[in-house]
């Protein structure tokens, strides 16, 4: 069974997928549970319950860190 972090592993060894930007999406914390500046496998996280607005904000910022 592959896990988020292994799954971010292989994209980020492959070439063809290395450059493409990851965020994680979890319900296994809350948001209550762990600081939202944290990160899994070295890529940003937001735990749910998350809005649309709040999810986008963390795709946008990371898009521009990884384009930087």
């Amino acid at each position: 069974m592959y896990r988020g972090g292994k799954i971010a592993q292989d994209l980020k060894e492959n070439p063809s997928t290395q450059d493409i930007p990851i965020v994680f999406l979890t319900a296994l914390v809350t948001k209550d549970e762990v600081p939202q500046d944290k990160f899994i496998a070295g890529h940003p996280f937001v735990s749910k319950p998350v809005n649309t607005d709040e999810l986008i904000k963390v795709i946008e910022e990371n898009i521009k860190k990884e384009s930087a």
